[in-house]
């Protein structure tokens, strides 16, 4: 699990705002982000995405679909979202769409990830910069990354 962590750690998630794209990466402080969230009144944002669900690799069509359903859930939420893509460092693993969910506190955050299989998902809370949170199916050992 540990190297599991490690590869989400090391994501750069690369997120479309109206104003232009801004980078997140876990540990650091984004005032670009910052500065959108404040001028909409936001608190919270968090990067998801229901690609490659428990971190099984799978075909795009599949992941197409899947992120697909998640902005049917995201919309039904009445949250305000933006697209992205997180990419890490191993060349292997292709970069996977996601979205930024704004005004989204964690503990919503964690169960729209859990629907989807999710082991993990970027936190942003105002001024604090991002952190990986892991969901309860992250807990456990990856099949993939042991």
């Amino acid at each position: 699990m540990r190297a599991l962590i490690e590869a989400y750690e090391s994501t750069t998630f690369r997120i479309e705002l109206p104003d232009g794209e801004v980078a997140l990466r876990p540990r650091s402080l984004c005032h670009e982000l910052d500065q959108f969230l404040t001028k909409n009144g936001w608190q919270y944002a968090a990067v998801i995405t229901a690609f490659n669900p428990k971190s099984i690799e799978t075909t795009r069509e599949q992941n197409d679909l899947a992120n697909r359903e998640m902005e049917l859930r995201i919309v039904s939420g009445g949250y305000s979202f933006f697209p992205g893509a997180g990419a890490g460092e191993d060349p292997d693993w292709q970069p996977e769409d996601s979205f930024l969910i704004c005004g989204i506190a964690l503990k919503p955050a964690l169960e729209i990830a859990e629907e989807f299989g999710q082991y993990a998902l970027a936190f942003h809370a105002l001024g604090q910069g991002t952190v990986m949170e892991l969901t309860r199916s992250g807990s456990g050992p990856s099949p993939v990354w042991g």
